[in-house]
């Protein structure tokens, strides 16, 4: 099994850059036999995960699967999932149902050395509550040939909105994702910038579009047009 994790990523303070050293490291660690791919977008623009992560698709020509991770992110044990995905007993994958963000002092013990479930066990180092998500956000994984057919739509820019996109996309094309019952944990940044009003509206877009296979079909062909 050939694997690649692909990290989006472009440079916006040094929080996420800590993040970035430490989820790399917790990868290699973790899954020695597999490629790390940090994929910038490489605009000036307005960031666009979307740009960065068919970048790291496309330096990844020869990974059967990727492993689409945010820069912030870790969770625990994957390799089920990837299994899963690699034999076809799995559409596409969410090794996670419930988010817990970390505040700033839980991400710097994190990022020091402890543990980020003993962190997040304790009271107060959350900063929200923890919560289910069902955007193919913080962590995804899915067939490379399937990252390519079912792209993030590149006319999401800035935050918000493409992943909640995204998984409706892949629901519909690819098939309904599996999760595991596992918790996904964020590192603390600074805030990023509010949703644009045509990310609420492409995103919305989308929803309605769910489980209507030529109207999602339609959407993507927008993109490629």
């Amino acid at each position: 099994m050939n694997v690649a994790v692909i990290i989006p990523w472009r440079s916006t303070c040094e929080h996420r850059e800590r993040a970035l050293e430490w989820v790399r490291q917790r990868w290699r660690e973790a899954h020695p036999d597999w490629t790390v791919h940090v994929s910038e977008d490489a605009g000036r623009g307005l960031w666009s995960k979307s740009k960065a992560v068919r970048r790291g698709v496309d330096s990844a020509s020869t990974a059967s699967v990727v492993v689409i991770a945010d820069a912030d992110v870790w969770a625990g044990p994957i390799a089920d999932s990837v299994e899963r995905v690699e034999s076809g007993t799995a559409p596409w994958a969410r090794p996670y149902n419930r988010v817990v963000r970390l505040d700033q002092i839980g991400t710097d013990r994190v990022l020091a050395g402890e543990a980020p479930q003993a962190v997040a066990a304790e009271k107060n180092r959350c900063a929200v509550r923890p919560y289910h998500h069902r955007a193919a956000g913080g962590l995804v994984v899915l067939r490379r040939e399937d990252a390519v057919a079912v792209p993030i739509d590149p006319r999401f820019s800035g935050y918000g909105g493409e992943d909640f996109a995204w998984a409706d996309a892949l629901d519909t094309l690819v098939g309904r994702r599996v999760e595991t019952n596992a918790v996904l944990y964020h590192l603390w940044h600074r805030p990023q910038s509010p949703k644009l009003t045509e990310n609420v509206t492409l995103a919305a877009r989308y929803r309605k579009a769910l489980n209507r296979p030529a109207a999602m079909r339609t959407l993507l062909a927008e993109i490629r047009a």
